[in-house]
């Protein structure tokens, strides 16, 4: 691990005054163990002693596998940009393999011909001048190649159920397999007929996979998704590609337990 930076400082109206990188480790954690995942994306693009702490640091890395009995079936040990809270991954498919991966916000109500495709911009030039507000490049993340599921114990995380539906929650959750998992994911594509009006349509609105092993790293987890919703689209008579350049969008809609364990 990079050795902290202590004597980083900066100017400022005639005064020096420390700078946040020369604070201490154990403060700097504190600060990076109170961001979201977009925040922590962002700061391991700020710094490269930030991007080295959150991948090494154990608590760091455990804060991105969010656990909480009252959020069901969410916050469940599912790595955070698979856990489509107000945010979700997206897909950009061109030619039958992934280009970009955007964590992104959600779309609702689910686009059709009355509700244009806050996304569309995607499929255009536009993609190539920049990001929108909300909208993270996740394509070169090391967190893709974080496991899917969370590597620690539940005993670790300290629960403390407060119902009986919480208790036989835990229960199950603890006796899951070591590297087992307990999720179905959802996820839609979307295939733009009119780019220029906004338009697009959306099939296998049904389809998901079942996460069998959450040691399956987020970019696996990726390329099986990717693998259904290719077929999918083939498998679509009235599906034209060739209107949008061969691209189409994969979003990861939201997980839920599975119904069986």
């Amino acid at each position: 691990m990079e050795e902290p930076l202590k004597t980083s400082t900066q100017e400022t109206s005639g005064r020096s005054k420390p700078h946040i990188l020369s604070l201490p480790n154990e403060i700097q954690v504190q600060i990076l163990s109170n961001l979201s995942i977009n925040d922590q994306l962002n700061a391991c693009g700020v710094s490269s002693h930030w991007k080295c702490l959150l991948l090494e640091i154990e608590s760091l890395t455990k804060s991105r596998y969010p656990v909480r009995l009252d959020m069901y079936p969410e916050d469940l040990g599912l790595h955070a940009l698979l856990n489509c809270g107000e945010y979700t991954l997206k897909l950009l498919v061109k030619d039958g393999a992934i280009i970009r991966i955007y964590h992104s916000p959600n779309i609702h109500p689910i686009p059709d011909s009355e509700t244009p495709a806050d996304f569309i911009w995607l499929f255009t030039e536009e993609r190539e001048n920049g990001m929108r507000e909300g909208y993270f490049d996740v394509t070169d993340s090391p967190f893709l190649n974080e496991t899917s599921g969370t590597p620690f114990s539940y005993d670790s995380y300290d629960l403390n159920p407060k119902s009986e539906e919480e208790k036989v929650l835990l229960e199950m959750m603890q006796g899951l397999d070591d590297g087992s998992a307990y999720y179905v994911l959802k996820f839609l594509t979307f295939v733009p007929s009119d780019v220029e009006n906004g338009i697009v349509d959306d099939i296998d609105t049904d389809e998901d996979i079942h996460l069998e092993f959450g040691t399956l790293s987020v970019k696996e987890v990726m390329e099986l998704i990717l693998k259904k919703a290719k077929e999918a689209v083939e498998d679509e008579a009235e599906v034209d590609l060739g209107v949008c350049g061969g691209m189409y969008l994969v979003e990861v809609v939201f997980p839920e337990l599975r119904s069986v364990y």
